[in-house]
């Protein structure tokens, strides 16, 4: 049952008429008045007459709590930001920076998560593990994506591949002479307009050409790399954007680190000691699809279930967990207990035969 934004009106454990009856009456009274998302509750089973009192007047009874304590599912973010497995890191990134957060899942074409990324698992990934490496795991509709860049020509389609990246700034000899000790297959050739370092690439047969500065590829270039199957793309950013741009090219399913899962049942006080090793949780169906997730922010936030008390004032009699939710007013007729709340609630207890008198007069 999901409890988020809601009141309810509830009496003591083990509940009589007196209880049932105030419930059900100043529920409606609170709705009459314009209250939304505020129902009946009780918190034990009904006895036998208090059933004929509810079966004689056709009234429902009041929902069944069996206890209050905020739950993965009332305190979870719906509508996050998640990303598909194929997203690029930049866009990635560019989301965080965007919705201010630090933690994204990332999740199947069927809504189930494959992973997460935080902050420093991209730290860790391109800033720490990257150090000299000409290597990157990554896709051409993802390169071309994160370069803002036009295909001219694919020979390679949507599947991963590795490339080693080269920059073709310098003299023909000594471009041959770094590019030779790699795969020409496996390699990317990054460089602007040298028209030479261009048909060279395309003569060694590497992977993919990608022409920087948005000039255009000539004829002859075109159809060389056509019979060698050399893919070219073309984008407007400069050498030295182009390369540092592409790593972050990577698809996020080869980032994604491992990530903790709970159901929507779970209790939020669990959830407070998981998130002491993790920056999120994700909230998961019974199918295994996302719903929501749960970061520290969500558990530190206030709670947002309500509870109005009725024929009873202390915390024993309450439903278990009355006193991690907001108490915001009591109506009853015994002796004063002992509770504290945060802000002042209208708290009435009149020395008169049972509540439903004093949800009457109320009424009146």
């Amino acid at each position: 049952m999901h409890l988020k934004d809601q009141t309810y009106v509830i009496g003591h454990k083990n509940p009589d008429t007196d209880s049932i009856c105030s419930a059900i009456g100043l529920a409606d009274l609170k709705r009459l008045e314009g209250h939304s998302n505020v129902f009946a509750a009780r918190a034990g089973d009904i006895n036998p007459q208090t059933s004929f009192i509810l079966d004689y007047f056709k009234a429902e009874p009041p929902r069944y709590l069996p206890n209050v304590y905020p739950k993965a599912s009332d305190v979870m973010s719906n509508g996050v930001v998640k990303v598909g497995g194929a997203t690029p890191i930049l866009k990635v990134m560019d989301l965080m920076r965007e919705e201010k957060i630090r933690f994204i899942p990332v999740v199947d074409p069927d809504g189930r998560p494959e992973g997460a990324l935080t902050l420093m698992d991209l730290a860790r990934k391109h800033m720490l593990e990257t150090d000299g490496q000409r290597e990157v795991t990554t896709t051409l509709p993802n390169i071309a994506s994160t370069l803002d860049a036009e295909i001219a020509l694919d020979f390679i389609g949507g599947e991963d591949r590795t490339f080693s990246f080269f920059v073709g700034a310098m003299g023909v000899e000594s471009f041959l002479n770094i590019l030779g000790k790699s795969d020409p297959r496996g390699s990317a050739v990054i460089v602007g307009d040298r028209a030479e370092i261009q048909r060279t690439s395309i003569e060694k047969g590497v992977g993919l050409l990608i022409i920087t500065g948005g000039f255009r590829a000539g004829s002859d270039v075109l159809e060389a790399a056509r019979a060698k199957g050399v893919s070219i793309i073309i984008t407007p950013l400069d050498t030295a954007t182009a390369a540092q741009l592409v790593r972050l090219s990577t698809p996020a399913r080869r980032v994604v680190g491992r990530y903790e899962s709970a159901s929507p049942d779970e209790l939020a006080t669990d959830l407070k000691l998981r998130l002491g090793n993790s920056t999120g949780i994700i909230v998961v169906d019974s199918d295994g699809r996302m719903t929501g997730i749960v970061t520290k922010t969500n558990i530190l936030r206030p709670p947002s279930l309500n509870l109005i008390l009725v024929d009873h004032n202390e915390l024993s009699q309450a439903v278990d967990g009355a006193e991690t939710v907001n108490i915001i007013e009591v109506v009853d007729h015994h002796r004063i207990g002992s509770f504290h709340t945060v802000h002042p609630i209208p708290f009435i207890c009149e020395p008169v035969g049972s509540p439903s008198t004093r949800v009457a007069e109320i009424f009146r």
